[in-house]
């Protein structure tokens, strides 16, 4: 349960009031009601022990105490304790974080930030999420990194200076009234990169061709192992034909000699044949036969976290590579098994 922070939007967002509630935003429009300044929530924490914190608090600033658990403090005073939270501790952060508001004399663009009452940096603060564990650089990647969300980014695509550049990118005029309405109305989308959209366009139409021809239109965990155990029987598996794909998942969900935060969002169940599937990641089975089951449910993982909308918690992002991988192993698996023209 978080403990969060409110403020009254007057004088610097002072008096703040330290509480605890399931659901901030609801708490928060319950302290409107005969509230006549504006309240702004500044951010909360994630804590097993919200009410233990909260007393912590309270005592912490019993001596600018206002009135119940408003007290005189200012969004900087609270800053240090968020912070300190670090991957519990939450900003709430500005919807137009990435607003241009000028350019610096090398003409670099300048944004809004991702705080109203404080200059927060990435390696701070995730401009995406608002989460305090900040965003950290990869060499292996040369990308951004947030541990909360998940987002994976060099901050390219946010660059208006790109617009202009010819990368492929839709016009207006070619886009589908699908598109424009999910560009309207769905979050993250508009600013999801064309070649991220047709990789995912792609999947879908791939998969389901793939459950037409190889699948029978029925595909489940145990149909897909019969499918690999039958192509193992008769000698068409061809699992070394895969490698590249393969490898690129094991880079990505096990590293330095441990499964990555990344494999735990494949959220795979024991039906999916989670035992093997991690044996095969960390490379301590590397029998053909399993290493093409351990494939394909990561490719069954991928499509059931989009298709039941797991992918949307993050907007789509930095799924590129990931459905790339998966089409390549579609595409091969239909032109060895599939019925194409």
């Amino acid at each position: 349960m978080p403990v969060y922070f409110i403020g009254e939007d007057e004088n610097g967002c002072s008096p703040i009031k330290i509480g605890v509630a399931k659901n901030i935003e609801e708490r928060k429009r319950n302290l409107q009601t005969g509230n006549p300044l504006d309240l702004k929530l500044l951010g909360w924490i994630e804590v097993a022990d919200a009410f233990q914190l909260e007393r912590q608090l309270h005592q912490h600033f019993e001596s600018t105490h206002v009135r119940g658990e408003w007290f005189a403090i200012e969004p900087a005073e609270i800053l240090p304790i968020l912070m300190r939270a670090g991957l519990d501790g939450f900003v709430a952060k500005n919807a137009d974080a990435f607003q241009v508001i000028g350019y610096d004399r090398d003409a670099v663009p300048e944004y809004l930030g991702v705080w109203e009452w404080g200059d927060l940096e990435i390696s701070e603060c995730c401009p995406y999420c608002g989460c305090l564990c900040g965003m950290h650089f990869q060499d292996a990647s040369q990308m951004y990194h947030c541990l909360n969300c998940d987002t994976l980014t060099d901050f390219s695509d946010l660059d208006p200076r790109n617009e202009d550049l010819d990368d492929g990118a839709m016009t207006d005029k070619e886009l589908s009234a699908s598109e424009q309405w999910l560009e309207a109305r769905a979050p993250g989308f508009r600013r999801l990169p064309d070649l991220d959209r047709r990789v995912i366009f792609d999947f879908a139409f791939l998969w389901s061709l793939f459950e037409a021809q190889i699948m029978e239109n029925h595909a489940r965990t145990d149909r897909i192992r019969d499918r690999i155990d039958a192509w193992t029987l008769d000698g068409t598996l061809g699992a070394e034909l895969y490698e590249g794909e393969l490898a690129y998942f094991r880079n990505r969900y096990y590293a330095d000699g441990e499964l990555t935060h990344h494999f735990p969002h494949l959220k795979l169940r024991p039906s999916d044949h989670l035992g093997l599937v991690q044996e095969v990641v960390e490379g301590v089975n590397d029998t053909p036969r399993d290493r093409m089951l351990a494939l394909l449910m990561i490719v069954w993982r991928l499509r059931n976290n989009l298709f039941h909308g797991e992918k949307w918690a993050y907007e789509l992002r930095d799924q590129r590579e990931n459905f790339s991988h998966a089409n390549s192993v579609l595409m091969r698996i239909l032109e060895r098994h599939g019925r194409l023209g």
